[in-house]
């Protein structure tokens, strides 16, 4: 995973990325990408230390696929944890 300032600054993205609710990550030499299809898919990350994964983003968008120099663009899930579970509330009320 990159910062944004490394996405918009180091590679392509140019200010793209909305800092609070994206980020990127991916190989710097490309090769391995989410792509087509894949939107909406899981970034698992393991914690540090532990054996665990962990849900860190979804799969956005990103130009191409397994470029290099463009990491895939993913949305944060952790600033929407309030939202998410709000509305997995509501379905489990339908």
């Amino acid at each position: 995973m990159y910062s944004p300032a490394v996405c918009n600054d180091v590679f392509h993205y140019a200010g793209l990325i909305h800092t609070p609710t994206m980020m990127c990550a991916g190989y710097e030499a490309g090769g391995r990408d989410a792509c087509q299809g894949d939107s909406g898919g899981p970034l698992v990350c393991q914690a540090v230390g532990s054996d665990q994964w962990q849900l860190q983003g979804l799969v956005s968008w990103g130009f191409g696929c397994g470029q290099p120099r463009f990491p895939g663009v993913y949305a944060r899930v952790l600033p929407v944890m309030g939202w998410i579970r709000t509305e997995m509330a509501q379905l489990n009320r339908v």
